[in-house]
């Protein structure tokens, strides 16, 4: 029998000496990945204080995974449900998620976080973050909606207090915006992102006494009150500039600080980026903006908070990291990273005391807001319910009678209240409802405007950077 040549022998055992260390390290490497928390959090400004966590030390090793808005709230989705995740397979152990999704995704998370201080947020937000007295999510940002105005234009905040008299306002105003080569408002009436249209808030100063229960998210779409708030918003559209249906918050905010509109609604978000790039030095209108609570003191909310899934193996590593994260001296820095804040005490630590410098420009008008806002839909159904709303502006924007409209909407988010096959249980009467995050409809005759922007006209493709996230896409 021959044996083999000494010399690969020698080779045989070199490869698997210089193998066996690459092989334990490479275990080790994994056992390692596998025992670091898994964080997911939005593609946006949110997800910087995030980032900064990873370098802090005390801290858990991290691993962040960054999702776009619709993307992230998909693959929650599968964490709960149990389904397989593409990628790296691995679900998270905290997510940052946005307040509509609880609902869906509360059996999947962890509902024994210690309780917060009493009096360090407001009630309403502690509200979405709890069962009885099961805190299942902590607060982690708090974004609302803001009316902002330019004063050149409307030197006198106090008319725009309501919506009735915003849209005499603007209509006062008309002539003065030409002369000025603005805009007299920016208005949201459609796009993607139906819910947080100026719709809502209007319908809900139509009718202040409506209740949004969380089970069975009844807008109140029958009788006179939404049919005033679909008159409104066409009305005011008139003033708005040419391509206003394609509007998103980042065109409002563009549109304000390019001196191109005179009023409209901002969110939180975007008025702290909108500062950012004035401390940075950039050209625009902010001097002349001013802010304050929402038309009829009804704004709606977006919180984003932090929560722990159920079945973790580091249960406790991630809810110290939660409790981290939502602590006073990491809050304070995520605001001042251009976070919205939500704790009352990083209010009054920013020295917000009546002044015009930097974010106590609006942080006022925010904290005062978010101790009256209203939620968006916390319904486990709630991208369904955004679909119907989003095809009711749709057919309004297309002349079809509203009261024909809002009666066709009711009945649809009540079927789809009571039934498992969501949109598949609403049958619309003419064309089909878009799924969730279809993109926004091409309207066939799409009514023009009384005013053309130069500087912000139709569907244009949106700038990217540092976007902010408050609610959906």
């Amino acid at each position: 029998m021959n044996r083999a040549p000494k010399w690969i022998l020698y080779l045989t055992y070199g490869l698997i000496a210089a193998l066996v260390p690459i092989c334990i390290a490479s275990h080790q490497a994994a056992q390692r990945a596998q025992s670091r928390l898994v964080v997911w959090a939005p593609e946006s400004i949110q997800a910087g204080p995030l980032i900064a966590a990873l370098k802090m030390p005390g801290n858990p090793a991290l691993v962040l995974h960054t999702f776009s808005y619709g993307e992230l709230y998909r693959r929650a989705l599968r964490v709960v449900e149990r389904k397989t995740l593409s990628g790296d397979g691995r679900p998270f152990d905290v997510l940052l998620a946005d307040d509509p999704w609880l609902p869906a995704l509360r059996s999947g998370l962890a509902d024994d976080l210690p309780p917060p201080a009493t009096g360090l947020y407001p009630d309403n937000v502690l509200a979405i973050a709890r069962d009885g007295s099961k805190y299942f999510a902590y607060p982690y940002s708090g974004n609302v909606q803001m009316l902002c105005y330019n004063r050149t234009l409307y030197p006198d905040g106090n008319t725009l207090d309501t919506w009735d008299r915003w849209k005499d306002a603007i209509v006062g105003a008309t002539d003065r915006a030409q002369k000025l080569h603005m805009a007299p408002a920016a208005i949201r009436a459609l796009d993607e992102n139906a819910i947080v249209t100026d719709f809502v808030p209007m319908l809900w100063a139509c009718n202040k006494e409506a209740s949004v229960p969380e089970a069975d998210y009844n807008l109140g779409l029958l009788g006179d009150n939404p049919v005033r708030a679909a008159n409104m918003l066409l009305e005011i559209g008139r003033h708005a500039p040419t391509g206003y249906l394609y509007f998103d918050d980042s065109d409002i905010a563009e549109s304000l600080w390019q001196r191109a509109a005179g009023v409209g609604v901002v969110w939180t978000a975007w008025a702290m980026l909108m500062n950012e790039r004035q401390e940075a030095g950039a050209r625009s209108a902010w001097r002349e903006l001013e802010f304050r609570e929402m038309p009829d003191s009804q704004t709606e909310m977006g919180v984003w908070a932090l929560c722990v899934r159920k079945d973790t193996a580091r249960a406790a590593d991630a809810k110290r990291l939660v409790q981290s994260l939502t602590s006073f001296c990491a809050s304070l820095r995520a605001a001042r990273f251009g976070v919205p804040p939500v704790r009352h005490d990083v209010f009054q630590a920013l020295g917000c005391s009546g002044g015009r410098d930097g974010i106590c420009h609006f942080l006022q008008v925010e904290e005062a807001s978010l101790a009256t806002a209203r939620p968006r839909p916390r319904n486990p159904r709630w991208r369904d319910i955004e679909a119907v709303i989003g095809r009711a502006l749709t057919d309004v924007h297309k002349s079809i009678a509203p009261e024909l409209v809002m009666r066709d909407a009711d009945a649809c988010i009540r079927r789809i209240n009571a039934s498992a096959d969501g949109l598949a249980a609403c049958d619309w009467p003419s064309e089909k409802i878009p799924e969730p995050d279809s993109a926004a409809q091409v309207l066939a005759g799409r009514p023009a405007t009384r005013h053309d922007s130069p500087r912000v006209a139709g569907k244009r493709e949106r700038p990217r950077q540092s976007r902010p996230a408050h609610s959906p896409v």
